[in-house]
């Protein structure tokens, strides 16, 4: 996974850079507009990948979020089970807002 990341890092730098220089260089517009085309797919592949990397974090101490899932889940359930570290870890909102955890007290 770190691997995946650092190369998805490394591409996407050296996709700026060609797009800065050939942008002040451009010797056709189809040329530009292939060079637009890879930066666009080649950032939503950097994006996709720091979020999966960023989702695959098993963290084994609490958080505000972490907490609040594991404490919604203790109060909603009859046998008043703990949630165990990686059903906590998934249930975890990657972005703010997003939150599947939801606690009504």
């Amino acid at each position: 996974m770190f691997v995946c990341l650092c190369l998805s890092a490394c591409v996407s730098v050296c996709v700026c850079i060609s797009v800065y220089v050939s942008a002040s260089v451009c010797v056709s517009d189809r040329v530009c507009r292939v060079v637009w085309l890879l930066y666009i797919c080649l950032t939503a592949v950097h994006l996709y990948a720091n979020y999966r990397a960023v989702a695959a974090v098993t963290m084994d101490t609490f958080n505000q979020s972490r907490l609040h899932c594991v404490i919604g889940h203790w109060l909603g359930t009859q046998q008043q089970q703990v949630l165990s570290l990686r059903q906590a870890n998934q249930r975890e909102p990657v972005f703010t807002g997003m939150n599947a955890c939801d606690l009504n007290l």
